[in-house]
């Protein structure tokens, strides 16, 4: 599913306009992005949680020369589902076979 397919299959639902459900639907995914940048959590009950990781500064190898390289520190986006979406998932894989 694309996210105009999620607009339209949200929209369906909630009895409102594509136009709508899409500004609701950029919204809410600016603010998350907003949150994160400022190293904020998000949860969404029900759905999981929104966060940045940090992943340290290591040291790498150039595949090509063989030499070594520093990789920087950066953060990450992670993403942790809620119990509730692991069992919606492994249910509907169950009822798949």
């Amino acid at each position: 599913m694309n996210k105009m397919e999620l607009v339209a299959a949200a929209a369906a639902k909630s009895g409102d306009s594509q136009r709508a459900t899409k500004r609701a639907l950029d919204a809410i995914v600016e603010t998350i992005i907003e949150c994160t940048q400022r190293g904020e959590e998000v949860k969404i009950q029900g759905l999981g949680t929104f966060s940045v990781s940090k992943r340290a500064a290591r040291k790498g190898r150039n595949v090509i020369t063989g030499e070594t390289v520093h990789i920087p520190e950066r953060n990450l986006p992670k993403f942790t589902a809620s119990l509730d979406l692991k069992k919606a998932a492994m249910a509907s894989k169950s009822d798949a076979q």
